[in-house]
């Protein structure tokens, strides 16, 4: 239950972090987006799939921790400290903005389905990934197997930019890059937030909803009326 007030209060589930001194929070945001994002780059498949391109995401904003760059023209600028919402709305194309409205029909339908997926929604196609990704954000799911891996793309691409060292999971291909080829295992991990008072976790959640007067209260009142999914932790 603690799980799901701190995603609702906005409250940090996780921090990201690196034997090296980098750190960066896990919040509601990014439950949501990641979410969105694997249901796009992995069809939401539980395990290596998703763990996969969630913890290549992970590492690559560690990778890119100092940079600042444009996104192919599409007008938005990304600075250090980045959050991981700003990485997965750069890098994943399934929900990035400059590609939202670019291809085919058929593309353009599929990005802006994934882009604004609900989390209700979210739950019925992809059962369990909501809950999959905050264990992940909980540090409950490791990144031994994925250490290094920064770069994805779609089977059968991207070898004339990254080269022919990939590694393919769940139908994508991932590489190695911004030297991570020499990252010893754990550099970068994910951990618990410590735990935060009863009082704190016991305030009531107030959502207004965007149609107009109905406020509801509690977890799981909450979630219904939002038409989010009620996962009992």
């Amino acid at each position: 239950m603690k799980e799901w007030l701190r995603y609702l209060q906005g409250e940090p589930l996780g921090v990201a972090y690196s034997s090296d001194g980098w750190i960066m929070p896990l919040t509601n945001s990014d439950v949501a987006w990641m979410c969105k994002a694997l249901a796009g780059e992995s069809s939401g498949v539980l395990g290596p799939p998703s763990d996969a391109v969630a913890w290549a995401m992970i590492q690559y904003a560690y990778a890119r921790r100092h940079d600042t760059w444009d996104r192919r023209g599409g007008g938005w600028t990304l600075r250090p400290p980045h959050s991981l919402t700003e990485i997965l709305l750069f890098y994943c194309q399934p929900i990035n903005p400059y590609w939202r409205n670019r291809g085919t029909t058929a593309q353009i339908q599929r990005r802006n389905r994934f882009a604004t997926m609900s989390p209700g929604a979210c739950e019925r196609e992809c059962p369990g990934l909501i809950r999959h990704v905050l264990r992940i954000f909980r540090g409950q799911v490791s990144s031994e197997p994925y250490t290094g891996l920064v770069e994805f793309m779609a089977r059968g691409t991207g070898e004339s930019r990254h080269g022919p060292d990939h590694v393919e999971i769940g139908g994508n291909w991932f590489w190695k890059s911004f030297g991570s080829g020499s990252w010893e295992r754990g550099r970068v991990q994910v951990s618990a937030p410590a735990g935060v008072s009863a009082s704190k976790i016991l305030v009531p959640v107030v959502l207004q909803l965007a149609a107009g007067a109905t406020v509801a209260w509690g977890p799981k009142a909450l979630l219904v009326a939002a038409g989010l999914p009620f996962i009992p932790p």
